[in-house]
C-alpha cells in the first residue's frame, strides 16, 4: 500500500561490500540500500566504522532512508536486512 506522503528512517546498518565492488564505501552502501522493494531513496550520512577482510569490507554506515509505503519501523528494518550484503541492522528510527 503507497502512502501519499513520503517518510524518511534514519538507520544504522552495517553492509558487506565486495572488495573489487566499482566504487568508493560510501557509494556501494547507498546502491545496496535503495536495492529491496519500498526503499525509494538512500543517503549515507556518516560511515561509522569499517572492518577490511579479504574478499569483501564490512561497513557500518548511518543512512536516512526514504520511502512511500506505510511501513512502520520494524517494517523498514526487515527491508533493510533484505539489502544485499546486509550483515546487521542496529537501528531505525523515523527522522
Amino acid at each position: 500500500m503507497q502512502s501519499t506522503h513520503p517518510t524518511t528512517w534514519r538507520a544504522v546498518v552495517a553492509l558487506r561490500i565486495p572488495r573489487d565492488g566499482p566504487d568508493d564505501l560510501a557509494s556501494c552502501a547507498r546502491r545496496r540500500l535503495e536495492a529491496p522493494a519500498g526503499v525509494d531513496a538512500a543517503t549515507v550520512t556518516s560511515v561509522r566504522r569499517i572492518e577490511p577482510a579479504l574478499a569483501a569490507t564490512v561497513v557500518t554506515v548511518e543512512a536516512t532512508v526514504d520511502t512511500t509505503s506505510d511501513a512502520d519501523a520494524a517494517a523498514i528494518e526487515a527491508c533493510l536486512k533484505a539489502a544485499p550484503g546486509s550483515q546487521r541492522v542496529d537501528s531505525v528510527e523515523r527522522a
